[in-house]
């Protein structure tokens, strides 16, 4: 599974949304799973492309956190063609929506709506 989502409004909730969607399967989280040194700020950009490029290829599934700026900001626009150029799974979500979910208490629903809009078994 890939995770797109803009690191400057949805790192703190995605963060929190990761250990509840894993399991029996990998989640590619640039955060965790991309080298550490390969960043936009000591790596070419080819580097990254080339990078992300591979984790979308491979990722069964995708998950797309939508938030201010995504639809514009270089990265999450790259990602999102390559996720949209894929015959795979994929699960669109308002960030603010899972804000309200957490705020609620209400992510272990939330994560099962997004396991059954992937087709991924639930776990409860």
């Amino acid at each position: 599974m890939f995770i797109s989502y803009r690191w400057s409004n949805s790192t703190d909730i995605v963060s929190q949304l990761i250990p509840l969607l894993a399991g029996d399967f990998g989640i590619w989280w640039d955060r965790w799973s991309g080298p550490r040194r390969l960043n936009n700020e000591t790596a070419p950009d080819a580097d990254l492309e080339r990078m992300l490029g591979i984790a979308i290829e491979r990722a069964d599934t995708a998950i797309i956190v939508r938030s201010p700026d995504y639809e514009t900001a270089p990265w999450t626009v790259y990602e999102y063609s390559k996720i949209m150029r894929r015959e795979r799974p994929r699960f669109e979500i308002e960030d603010v929506e899972i804000r309200q979910a957490i705020d609620r208490g209400e992510m272990p629903q939330l994560v099962d709506q997004i396991r059954a809009n992937l087709a991924i078994p639930s776990r409860s």
